[in-house]
């Protein structure tokens, strides 16, 4: 034990860090030292709550009027009561598409609304969505805390501040927070595990060796792909065995990575012991679904986005910049050249995840942008110490971190904003008017491949008029008085490019030949919209947020009794 310990001490003649000791705290290059004890804490609590107010503000879109996105209530609604009160029972027969830990702390977190009399009388789902979301909030302000411990704990102070402001500021972040999903807990985890493995790297002892594993046993509650993570920790386990020359560190350090990621994903996802069947049953589905079942309209790989429109690339020159903020993902790529230059104890690890995630994100046919989120951790502390080193006046250097900062905030504040059903709202309220002036009660077409995503069912029976949702190939039939194009489903038509007969009807329906014509419309934009769907056109909107554009078509008969020979605008 103590040979062991003397073995990593440094030599005599040479510092720590050279020795793969502790990397020496690297101070301003110009002027000043390391910020004072009151002014790092009051930088971390504004970064807190700066994370908390982008990320809560509009969290109860669409619940006040009895609406949520589809995927809430098909994942996420058996557990939302579940512990109320607990029991054994709580644990099982919920859907397993993903683990359950995030269900269990919604359901937790419900309970104790419940308990405490703020959710009302009964058992509202809606009034508990909003609770489900809030847990995705808590955890994506605490993985801002997390990035700012890894950040200050192996890159400095200034370092570790830094990447919590930026981390605070990543505009998908802040999205993802506004609906119930294990996305933002992810990056939690993911944060945790850097934080661990990298501890873990400077003390390897088999303790630490079993913190990194829970972290990933963590991970795996929360999301399958995960398990991808656990090459991090075993990565440190592999360079201890190089170093000694021997098979036994990968025996005792490799047992207890093991054995603390066992532990943790049981506590994490008991489903897995106690629904053994169900949870591998949702594991083959899921996994069948990512690689090859499942091509999902306007996020996957498409050739008409030209030479990056394929697996990897697409993520590395359109996702995570959309998803990072442009500025903050070149710093991130300024972060990852200084990693590979200096690959300290901490640099490896952080270069490992990166490595083995981003191969990870290559595998699946569909292309979400949540999928880059665990990325954002390593991303953001290596870019932060590559800005906090850049060989610039500290004058300049300060303007170019807040430019980076502050674009993330307005990014994800212009992006979170859009979060609403007001715009299917509208148009049900439109037509309900266009209805009563000509006297005709409209029957409303729309597209029926994701009609419920859409969100117009609800809207237009409500405003008394009849729903049609509408098969490809037969948009037209019947000769429904309106038609509605969502302007998402147009815009992945044109970027998919995968139906001739979707492009067909569209082109028909654009052009008048189908005998509609446009009258009024509804779109909304955010900050350098241009610049993110000139990358990506699916970048626009995508159907989590409530707004995605919508088109309204009446027959021309329909509208030339209410006198529309032209496109109008909506109200």
């Amino acid at each position: 034990m103590f040979a062991d310990r003397a073995a990593r001490l440094p030599l005599p003649g040479t510092s720590g860090y050279d020795a793969g000791m502790l990397d020496p705290p690297r101070q301003p290059r110009s002027g000043g030292g390391a910020p004072s004890a009151g002014l790092r804490w009051s930088a971390l609590a504004v970064t807190l709550l700066g994370a908390a107010l982008v990320r809560a503000w509009n969290l109860g879109w669409g619940l006040e009027h009895r609406m949520a996105f589809p995927d809430e209530l098909a994942f996420w609604q058996s557990y939302l009561f579940a512990f109320v009160p607990p029991r054994p029972a709580s644990l099982v027969g919920h859907p397993l598409f993903y683990p359950p830990l995030y269900g269990y702390l919604s359901g937790l977190a419900v309970a104790a609304a419940s308990a405490l009399g703020a959710l009302g009388p009964g058992q509202d789902v809606y009034r508990a969505f909003v609770i489900a979301r809030g847990v995705s909030v808590v955890a994506s302000v605490a993985t801002v805390l997390v990035v700012w411990r890894l950040g200050t704990r192996f890159y400095g102070v200034c370092t570790g501040l830094l990447a919590a402001a930026v981390m605070a500021s990543i505009p998908f972040e802040a999205m993802q927070t506004h609906y119930a999903s294990v996305d933002a807990l992810l990056a939690t985890t993911t944060a945790l595990v850097l934080l661990a493995s990298a501890r873990f790297s400077r003390d390897r002892r088999p303790a630490w060796a079993m913190v990194a594993g829970a972290c990933v046993g963590l991970a795996l509650g929360v999301k399958y792909n995960a398990g991808a993570l656990l090459a991090v920790p075993l990565w440190v386990v592999l360079e201890e065995a190089v170093a000694r020359r021997s098979l036994r560190p990968m025996l005792t350090l490799g047992v207890a990575v093991g054995v603390g990621c066992a532990v943790a994903g049981a506590i994490a996802a008991p489903s897995w012991l106690l629904e053994t069947h169900r949870a591998l049953s949702a594991f083959r589905y899921m996994r069948w679904q990512m690689t090859g079942g499942w091509l999902p309209d306007g996020n996957h790989a498409a050739a008409s986005l030209g030479w990056y429109g394929r697996p990897w690339l697409i993520h590395l020159v359109a996702t995570l910049p959309f998803a990072l903020g442009w500025p903050a993902y070149a710093a991130s790529l300024l972060g990852v050249a200084v990693a590979l230059r200096r690959r300290t104890d901490a640099d490896r690890v952080l270069l490992v995840m990166i490595a083995v995630y981003v191969v990870i994100l290559g595998l699946p046919t569909p292309t979400f942008p949540r999928y880059v989120l665990p990325l954002g951790p390593a991303l953001v502390v290596l870019g932060a110490r590559a800005l906090v080193g850049l060989r610039l006046p500290l004058s300049a250097r300060a303007v170019l971190c807040t430019a980076i900062v502050a674009y993330g905030f307005v990014l994800g504040g212009s992006q979170v904003a859009r979060f609403s059903y007001d715009q299917q709202l509208g148009v049900a309220s439109w037509l309900r008017a266009a209805a009563e002036r000509s006297g005709i009660p409209l029957r409303v077409g729309f597209p029926q491949p994701l009609a419920p995503y859409f969100a117009l069912r609800e809207p237009l029976g409500r405003a008394g008029l009849r729903p049609m949702p509408k098969p490809d190939g037969h948009w037209f039939d019947g000769s429904p008085e309106a038609f509605v194009m969502p302007e998402w489903f147009a815009t992945t038509i044109r970027r998919d490019r995968n139906s001739e007969a979707r492009l067909a009807a569209l082109d028909e329906l654009e052009s008048g030949r189908a005998g509609y014509r446009e009258v009024a419309r509804w779109r909304s934009s955010y900050f350098q919209e241009d610049l993110y769907t000139w990358l990506d056109p699916a970048f626009a909107s995508d159907l989590y947020m409530g707004e995605l554009g919508f088109r309204v078509y009446l027959r021309d008969d329909v509208a030339t009794r209410l006198g529309l020979p032209s496109p109008g605008s909506a109200p």
